[in-house]
């Protein structure tokens, strides 16, 4: 006999509900970019380049827009000095 669509539902419902949440993220684990970017526009000048340049570098393209877009935002930059930083910081 073959359980119902339903009880299945309810099954795995209460399997998600109930299970630890062993994947849950490390305190101690690195810094996502986001995170670390965030944390960077708390400082000023020499430290917070510092802590920008520590952060993770990301992969693709997507990922390097979004990364780049926030490092600016931090930064402050506008018109042609953020013109050549996203472009600089785009090949990189």
């Amino acid at each position: 006999m073959r359980p119902e669509p339903i009880t299945l539902a309810l099954a795995c419902a209460a399997a998600l509900a109930f299970a630890s949440p062993t994947f849950a993220a490390d305190k101690n684990a690195p810094a996502t970019e986001a995170n670390c970017i965030s944390d960077a526009s708390n400082l000023t000048g020499d430290e917070r380049d510092k802590a920008l340049a520590a952060c993770p570098k990301p992969h693709s393209q997507q990922e390097k827009m979004k990364y780049c877009n926030a490092t600016a935002r931090v930064k402050d930059l506008h018109g042609d000095e953020r013109r050549s930083f996203m472009s600089t910081c785009l090949k990189g």
